[in-house]
């Protein structure tokens, strides 16, 4: 690749994460339909700190929430009730490692023509509590495409592969069921998200992070692993995200596994998200700024993919492309 190309690359791969819509992108890569929410209502006693978010009309059918917050303290439980209903059903929700960022999930069997509901969290008097996306989904398996893979890494790429910390370096929980293969027939696009919270700067805080984003994936979600093919730290360290489906070196180009990070638009798609909040700052509550690491890195993790794989610079965007 020459040194046009690259300078092209990481231009066009800036220029997308500055482009980004200030919501919780976390949100938006797994919901079919977004929900607007009330303003909260808050009961504090001595013992606890009760929020309750009452959802506006929803038109879509669906089968579970999912809901991106910001949370103080360290004590916190969520419950949905749907109308016309009076069980309090448990929320699953995962907090953030090292800011107050978490994200909560309920998945049901019946589908739900767009019943509205009720969001209940508890904390602890004094803490504070605010939902900043939220949204319905249909749950249904991943996208299944019916084409063959094909194996279509390069053997030879004048680009050294970046470092890459593997699924066994930071403690992945296996794949469910059998990955398949993302290029059907070919490698077309990558798309840079961000993780709108779950910020990491140190490698023992990404491994963290990664480990929280892969578990509500899998457990509050119902995806089969972590959506994205690739994550990376504020210091630039990158990370394995979906397992490869040959047991080859990185820097051989690995055939890599179909994900969920876009709907309906994964296949041949690679992801690579950011652990961080890069909204532009007006009224977003993010704070993160891309660091020169971050960026050097990404500079070279897009000339890596895009030689080994395929995707030109002009197939680089962001999520909502």
């Amino acid at each position: 690749m020459r040194h046009s190309q690259i300078r092209r690359v990481v231009l066009s791969g800036f220029a997308w994460a500055l482009a980004l819509s200030a919501h919780g992108q976390l949100v938006e890569d797994m919901v079919d339909s977004p929900v607007g929410l009330s303003p909260p209502a808050i009961d504090v006693t001595a013992k606890a700190a009760t929020f309750e978010f009452l959802s506006q009309e929803i038109s879509a059918p669906y089968t579970g929430i999912v809901l991106q917050g910001s949370a103080t303290g360290d004590s916190l439980s969520g419950w949905v009730r749907f109308a016309g209903e009076d069980e309090w059903l448990q929320l699953y929700i995962v907090r953030s490692a090292t800011d107050a960022a978490f994200l909560a999930a309920y998945r049901g069997i019946s589908v739900r023509e767009g019943e509205p509901f009720v969001l209940r969290f508890v904390a602890s008097p004094g803490d504070s509590l605010s939902v900043l996306d939220a949204g319905v989904f249909l749950d249904a398996d991943e996208e299944q495409p019916s084409q063959t893979g094909y194996d279509a890494h390069r053997p030879s790429s004048a680009i050294i592969a970046p470092t890459l910390i593997t699924r066994s370096q930071w403690g992945a929980a296996p794949f469910v069921g059998t990955p398949l293969p993302l290029n059907r027939p070919s490698y077309d696009r990558i798309t840079l998200h961000h993780t709108a919270g779950f910020s990491a700067i140190t490698r023992a805080e990404g491994t963290e992070q990664v480990r929280r984003i892969q578990d509500f994936h899998q457990n509050g979600r119902g995806w089969r692993d972590i959506g994205y093919q690739f994550l990376m730290d504020q210091e630039g360290r990158l990370y394995q995200g979906r397992p490869f489906l040959r047991n080859v070196p990185f820097s051989d180009g690995p055939p890599l596994a179909h994900g969920a990070h876009v709907g309906g638009a994964n296949t041949g798609n690679i992801g690579v998200s950011l652990m961080g909040c890069y909204h532009p700052p007006e009224g977003s509550g993010c704070l993160d700024v891309m660091t020169q690491p971050a960026l050097d890195s990404l500079l070279v993790v897009f000339a890596f993919l895009s030689e080994k794989y395929g995707p030109g610079p002009e197939d680089i965007g962001g999520h909502r492309d």
